[in-house]
């Protein structure tokens, strides 16, 4: 049974600890703003939160959590059949995934179809932190079942699923962040994580912009896989029009 007094505090707990830190960052955006903070766009933007909030976030503990118990209970997945030590396990789940969530978010930038719902996100006129939940429901459902099935075939341990949406959300927080990060600090922190400025690369509505910085969290699979860029085209935030032409490449 997936609901117990077991299982249920381990989806409480992320819960309460992102809760915590949307205020911190709140807070924060209201200290040291990147621009003037526009509170228009949060009453269409936490509407859209709280609509995909079961379709995604919520049902997202609760699909790959279950595909988590089912591929333990059945010996399948990946690091099951290898009999990975769960302190090996733990760390290769959460980069692993990490990996997979960026394949994702390149997938809804390069398919025309993924991309009509994912638009979405990108139709916000400026960043902050309610621009991470501004999702479309039929990417929330797409990202759900993607994460379940990548959960199952790697044989994930089930603590590591809960864990990973803190890892995964706590990272969509911070990136959109309107939040003024000293240049030091941010080239120093980019090294590994992904940084707001560096996702407000992939928000500008200039060029190829948003076919670079793919990253929710680590940074190093823009790195490797060439999609790395330092600067944007300009300083416009906003749809920049179209899913990527395999016809017109990319630079940078």
């Amino acid at each position: 049974m997936l609901w117990n007094a077991d299982t249920l505090p381990v989806v409480i707990w992320p819960v309460a600890v992102l809760s915590a830190l949307f205020m911190l960052l709140w807070s924060a955006e209201s200290v040291w703003p990147f621009v003037r903070r526009d509170w228009t766009r949060w009453p269409v933007n936490l509407g859209l939160g709280a609509l995909t909030l079961v379709l995604g976030r919520l049902l997202s503990f609760v699909g790959p959590l279950a595909a988590a118990l089912a591929a333990e209970k059945a010996g399948f997945g990946l690091l099951h059949q290898a009999s990975v030590p769960f302190a090996l396990a733990l760390p290769f789940s959460i980069v692993a995934m990490d990996l997979a969530l960026w394949a994702q978010h390149l997938a809804f930038h390069r398919s025309a179809w993924l991309w009509r719902w994912h638009s979405l996100h990108h139709a916000d006129p400026m960043l902050d932190i309610s621009t991470a939940v501004r999702f479309h429901p039929v990417e929330a459902v797409v990202s759900l079942l993607w994460k379940s099935l990548v959960v199952a075939l790697l044989g994930v341990p089930p603590f590591a699923v809960p864990l990973f949406e803190l890892w995964l959300t706590g990272g969509s927080l911070i990136e959109h962040a309107n939040l003024r990060v000293p240049a030091r600090a941010d080239t120093l922190i980019r090294a590994i994580w992904v940084t707001p400025a560096m996702h407000r690369v992939h928000h500008s509505a200039h060029g190829d912009d948003a076919q670079h910085n793919f990253g929710f969290a680590l940074s190093i699979w823009d790195r490797i896989f060439g999609t790395m860029r330092e600067l944007p085209g300009g300083p416009a935030i906003g749809l920049p029009g179209k899913a990527w032409n395999p016809g017109e490449g990319t630079s940078g």
